[in-house]
């Protein structure tokens, strides 16, 4: 009853705002601000609504996305950023961060003179603002008839007091809010930030909401306040261009990239429930629904706005929909491929060693559209434990071009002794176990499911193999053994003979990988390799899985092609051995090529100094940087550049040097552990050294990589050394007569 006495008070008190343009608005909230700070890693504000705009853009690739946005609702004001940080003092002090605060108070409070402002449950802030001869000070949300401007965190609202706080803002009241789409993602697996995000709920009838993702910075150290369209980072009005350009096309009369960027946000974060953009989309969905395929060799440009608006409504559905309600997309035909209709639906039981992390292969494949049935313990239910439904895990969304959907797979939690799960794409079946799961080995039942080639290094019989296995009828196969899965189209497979023979090199390269990290033969989990008609970025990519286009199809499988050397897989699995500490600056696309070159070398049988850099290149790598000034910054941007000095140190020490070394750095204790880039390289230098027994520092000063002083001290004692080739060369010559 107080509450509600309360509420009928503020509500006669408040006054509306008068009807305000953006642009007006947004040179108010602009004036006087140039730049602003940066708190944390901030994310993007989805707007949409009619009277919502952008205030300032932060960067996504070569697009923007709104990292503060406002709103006109009812009778009053909203002003939401994209990060709380921006709530607390020390993000308020940079640049003209507090500038546009105020501004921001004042354009809420309709530009009253000395507003009065709550602060709930922040007294840091509000201490702060009072310094700043505001009229601020702390309130809770029971007392706000004599508030102009609320400022609360969107982690701070909940279900109870939304009710409260829309009637705040509909009655003339001013809401200045921040909060992050991804961290509340991050934060609460499984729940729905567009459904289930409490701020969101308070926000979307506004024409508001947190988004996913990340608001990148436009300058080195935050954000620019500089000129933009922002009607172009509204959804709505987006939508409302694009359906009339597509009506009467004009040639370069719309932002296209930017277009496409705005409504993809949109759809991928509106709630289910909103009534101010979806029913538009959906209602104009249904014209384009039997020309929604895409094919690898005709990829869907970003030009092409409706239709690419048309397929992200098409995947964000089918990532929401309940199993029961999936049915099988079109497109899976083409990508990543249909199941014979008259496949049998198998039921396997399986044993799963929980104390293996990550994905884990069935065998099995669910194809498009239709249920499986996933039956484990009680003692696995709620254990982070997943089933997941593809192998094709890269989100394609930030690419001009699609050459297939651009996302495809699924994973449902093991939450229930029986789990149904779905995908619209279909896909390879995996249980997915967490890091450090102590369940042991459990027993996992799958019915539904359509047997794929599967072959198992040392387990699987080689005759069975060539008489039934690779012929199973899944579109999708993979080849596995305890240091590396390959996951490979089916017909790549059918013709394989010998599998065994193809797993042993594999193994090889991988067993070379981990010597030379100096990490056991036995891994915790066996690498992945998947290709597939486009990834998220690159020709190939690190991880897990490793990413690689469909032109390795037959490659992955090839063992004498694997045996000349693949510079590219080679070069992706070094990434996923690098460490940190002995890798800085400029080199994270050197150093991993110590492995390519330590497999070509011991498992290829080419050695350094006849494979891709060669003694004579190397020479004429040098020469040519010397010959430019020897400038570091150039020695950090040319990474073949860079591995000659990695490599003269092999052509003189050997691999068992960087063996020791590696195996140095990984015994270390954490507070001897680099911390900066120049620490990194002081270390490497003088470890090196140390484990080679000569000075280092002279060969360092040729390169001209960095190194200090002290460095050079504790290092000084030992003889000098440097290579051949640069023994006689005038820099040299000057380092070793005059030493530093």
């Amino acid at each position: 009853m107080k509450n509600a006495i309360c509420l009928s008070v503020f509500i006669a008190i408040l006054s509306a705002c008068p009807a305000i343009a953006s642009d007006d608005g947004i040179a108010v909230l602009r004036q006087g601000v140039t730049k602003i700070g940066i708190a944390g890693s901030p994310g993007p504000v989805c707007v949409f609504g009619d009277k919502a705009f952008a205030v300032i853009a932060a960067a996504q690739k070569e697009v923007q996305v709104p990292l503060v946005a406002a709103t006109e609702y009812n009778k009053g004001r909203v002003i939401v950023f994209g990060h709380n940080g921006y709530l607390n003092p020390p993000t308020l002090q940079q640049f003209d961060t507090l500038k546009f605060s105020k501004n921001c108070i004042r354009w809420a409070a309709c530009e009253k003179k000395n507003p009065s402002v709550g602060v709930y449950r922040n007294t840091k802030l509000t201490a702060f603002l009072k310094e700043q001869e505001l009229s601020v000070d702390n309130t809770n949300l029971t007392n706000l008839a004599s508030i102009d401007v609320l400022i609360l965190a969107a982690g701070q609202m909940n279900s109870k007091n939304i009710p409260q706080l829309d009637a705040y803002v509909s009655n003339g009241g001013a809401l200045i809010t921040a909060g992050l789409g991804w961290g509340w993602k991050q934060l609460n697996p499984g729940k729905s930030l567009a459904n289930d995000f409490a701020a969101n709920q308070l926000l979307a009838p506004m024409g508001l909401v947190w988004a996913d993702g990340t608001a990148e910075k436009t300058f080195s150290e935050g954000y620019l306040v500089g000129p933009f369209e922002s009607k172009w980072l509204n959804a709505s009005m987006a939508f409302d261009t694009a359906l009339a350009h597509s009506k009467n096309p004009k040639p370069n009369t719309i932002p296209a990239a930017q277009t496409a960027a705005t409504l993809t946000l949109a759809i991928r974060n509106l709630p289910d429930n909103d009534a101010i953009l979806l029913p538009k989309i959906q209602q104009l969905e249904k014209q384009y629904s039997d020309k929604l395929i895409i094919f690898p060799n005709k990829p869907l440009a970003s030009n092409d706005i409706l239709k690419r608006l048309f397929v992200t409504q098409q995947v964000s559905d089918t990532q929401k929909q309940l199993p029961e309600k999936i049915t099988a997309h079109p497109a899976a035909k083409i990508f990543p491929g249909s199941v014979p209709a008259d496949a049998p639906r198998m039921n396997r039981m399986l044993e799963i060693d929980t104390s293996i992390p990550r994905w884990h292969s069935t065998g099995l494949y669910a194809a498009a559209g239709e249920i499986i049935t996933v039956q484990v313990d009680a003692s696995a239910i709620n254990k982070k434990l997943s089933i997941r439904i593809g192998a094709h895990k890269d989100k394609i969304w930030r690419h001009d071009k699609w050459k297939r959907f651009p996302e495809v797979t699924r994973t449902f939690g093991l939450t229930h002794t029986e789990t149904t799960a779905a995908n619209a794409f279909g896909g390879p079946i995996y249980i997915e176990v967490p890091k450090n799961c102590t369940l042991g080995t459990i027993k996992v039942n799958i019915r539904g499911a359509v047997e794929a080639p599967y072959y198992v290094h040392g387990k699987t019989d080689l005759k069975a193999w060539r008489q039934t296995i690779r012929n199973s009828p899944a579109p999708w196969a993979e080849l596995a053994s305890d240091r590396v899965i390959l996951t490979v189209p089916s017909a790549n497979v059918r013709e394989l003979d010998d599998p065994s023979a193809l797993m042993d090199v594999w193994n090889d390269i991988l067993d070379a990988c981990a010597d030379l990290a100096t990490i056991s033969r036995d891994r915790p989990s066996p690498e992945r390799i998947v290709p597939d008609v486009q990834i998220s970025a690159g020709y190939m990519h690190s991880g897990y899985p490793i990413m690689t286009y469909a032109d390795q199809y037959n490659k992955l499988v090839d063992r004498e092609h694997l045996l000349t050397g693949s510079w590219g897989l080679f070069h992706e699995l070094g990434h996923n051995h690098q460490n940190r500490d002995w890798t800085f600056s400029g080199t994270g696309e050197v150093t991993v090529n110590l492995f390519t070159t330590y497999v070509f070398d011991t498992v290829c049988g080419v050695p350094p100094a006849e494979g891709r850099m060669s003694l004579e290149k190397r020479q004429q790598e040098y020469e040519k940087y010397a010959a430019s000034g020897r400038d570091f910054e150039q020695w950090k941007s040319k990474p073949f550049l860079a591995l000659v000095m990695y490599l003269q140190l092999q052509e003189q020490f050997g691999w068992d040097a960087y063996k020791k070394v590696f195996a140095e750095y990984r015994a270390l204790p954490d507070d001897q552990r680099p911390k900066t880039d120049a620490e990194k390289r002081d270390q490497w230098m003088v470890r090196f050294s140390k484990t080679v027994g000569y000075n280092l520092s002279p060969f360092f000063d040729v390169w001209n990589v960095p190194v200090s002083d002290q460095a050079k001290g504790q290092i000084a004692h030992l003889p000098v050394w440097l290579p051949d080739e640069l023994k006689f060369s005038e820099q040299a010559s000057l380092i070793k007569s005059h030493p530093q």
